[in-house]
């Protein structure tokens, strides 16, 4: 008796991964959400997951937190990976109530799994804090001036001739 089913790879459930399965051939590359690794049950996963869409930050002022997108999961990730309260608040504290985030960004799978954290790690409230909001500022910023200097530097292109060796 196997202990669990052999998914080969021309099963449905490996189709998940792939943008060639049936179940996601028309829409793979919309990145429509995220999966979530965890060993506890749907309700206690979602009992945790609830506090994040919306949160509030230091000032009392709310904001719609998207989480479950996997460009917003990718940054935010990125952003608090130097904070162990924070990866601590998100995986779900002590529990570690998600084992770990996955998800499909262009034709790329990134599976996002905490390690250890130090034994000192405090539990923190969840609470959007400055360090998170201005995180995402950065990273925001960056790709808008990433955005507009490849739209500059095509424009100066077209415009303004390179000079050849003979002027």
């Amino acid at each position: 008796m196997i202990p669990y089913p052999d998914y080969s790879s021309e099963s449905e459930l490996m189709g998940l991964f792939s943008d060639e399965g049936a179940m996601t051939r028309f829409n793979w590359h919309e990145e429509l959400g995220v999966f979530i690794h965890s060993r506890y049950d749907f309700d206690t996963v979602l009992r945790h997951l609830r506090h994040f869409p919306v949160m509030k930050d230091e000032n009392g002022k709310w904001f719609f937190f998207r989480f479950y997108d996997p460009k917003v999961l990718r940054n935010y990730l990125e952003v608090i990976a130097t904070s162990p309260e924070k990866l601590n608040k998100f995986f779900g504290y002590e529990k570690r109530i998600i084992h770990a985030f996955a998800s499909g960004i262009g034709d790329s799978f990134h599976y996002y799994q905490l390690k250890a954290l130090p034994e000192d790690t405090r539990n923190i409230p969840i609470l959007l804090t400055e360090f998170e909001v201005n995180g995402f500022k950065d990273k925001n910023g960056w790709k808008r001036e990433k955005k507009w200097l490849g739209i500059f530097l095509k424009l100066i292109r077209t415009f303004i001739p390179l000079r050849s060796k003979n002027n």
